[in-house]
């Protein structure tokens, strides 16, 4: 039966090695089990993940889709995931876990994969965020092209909503986020950044653009008190000098954040609360939502994993020398908040204003 799937029925069924009174050939239980099973298979099903290729200046670009079944007349939500600097698309997917807040169901999840480079078997990529990373800046890859032209293929291809179209991303990919809100802003409803480093020339949307950031208070790799030595932790994991495009001055988190606040025309007294080990800053009288999540003990990764989930060294030796050297370099990791689910809560009741706005300059 296309778009349903088998679910449990071990909830239906009665405990392991009991029997029901009056039920010692085990009749009851069967026919129990057999009517739990055919009101199951009416449960909507989440489509698997599936691998998918978009051809645009002239290179072939990765994405990871998690789609919904097609429903007549049904437009889906999309969220746009995009991954950190030397990261990958499956990897970014295995990070967030949208599928467990619904996506492929209830929303459209997408991880697209930035201009990759193969070292040491692995998939290594970049965004090109204008001042930064990696390759994919130093090739010039128009990495803002490709992500419009996905959301269009989503669009056309899998009934993605035009209008509901959010962008989150980790350190490089929350940098691409800031971007792609100041670049393509007629084409995205909200952005949530996560970890993202910072400049005093980082995109700042005076248009409505709703926005929810999202740092650790102990990120000593998109610094989140700025400073004159920002970025560069994939280069000192791997023990590479840290000079070049990847590392330089960058501004405060709180600072940046204060300037969305006074282009969304926000009130100066946000209410503050709490989220588990975030103080959360919200913005009230904007244009359009701003919110500060501020993570304290949390450093660079992405909040909501354990340490041990955190890449593939750790996954595979949590107590090895390569995991030990990792912790380090991205820092501590707070419980109590996971980043998928106030990003979703945050974008999902966010609408893409009608009124076009005019693209800013690109970034030099």
């Amino acid at each position: 039966m296309a778009g349903f799937r088998y679910g449990r029925v071990r909830a239906c069924s009665s405990p392991e090695g009991s029997n029901i009174a009056g039920d010692s050939d085990g009749a009851y239980t069967r026919s129990v089990k057999g009517i739990c099973l055919i009101l199951l298979c009416a449960l909507p099903a989440a489509a698997a993940p599936s691998r998918h290729t978009l051809e645009h200046g002239g290179l072939k670009r990765l994405y990871w889709l998690d789609a919904p079944e097609k429903a007549e007349g049904r437009r889906w939500p999309v969220v746009i995931a995009l991954h950190g600097g030397g990261g990958n698309a499956e990897g970014m997917r295995r990070k967030t876990k949208f599928e467990q807040l619904g996506a492929g169901k209830d929303f459209i999840a997408v991880h697209p994969e930035g201009f990759a480079q193969r070292r040491l078997g692995k998939s290594l990529a970049t965004w090109n965020v204008g001042f930064c990373c990696g390759a994919a800046r130093k090739k010039q890859i128009d990495d803002v092209g490709f992500l419009s032209a996905l959301i269009d293929e989503l669009v056309d291809k899998y009934d993605a909503d035009p209008k509901r179209i959010y962008v989150t991303g980790h350190s490089n990919g929350g940098m691409m986020a800031y971007r792609l809100a100041c670049e393509i802003p007629g084409k995205i409803a909200a952005i949530a950044p996560v970890g993202a480093l910072v400049r005093e020339d980082s995109c700042v949307q005076k248009s409505p653009m709703p926005v929810l950031i999202v740092h650790g208070v102990e990120d000593d790799c998109a610094n989140y008190g700025g400073g004159e030595d920002c970025g560069g932790c994939f280069e000192r994991f791997l023990g590479l000098p840290t000079k070049g495009d990847n590392n330089g001055a960058c501004t405060a988190v709180p600072a940046h954040a204060a300037k969305w606040v006074a282009a969304q025309g926000c009130g100066k007294s946000p209410e503050t609360s709490s989220v588990g080990p975030a103080t959360r800053l919200l913005y009230s009288g904007c244009r359009a939502p701003v919110v500060f999540d501020a993570i304290s003990g949390h450093g660079h990764g992405w909040p909501g994993l354990l340490a041990e989930e955190s890449s593939a060294a750790c996954r595979k030796r949590p107590d090895g020398f390569l995991c030990r050297r990792w912790r380090r370099v991205i820092g501590p990791y707070a419980s109590g908040y996971s980043a998928s689910a106030e990003i979703w809560n945050f974008f999902k009741d966010k609408t893409r204003r009608r009124t076009a706005v005019p693209p800013r300059k690109p970034l030099e």
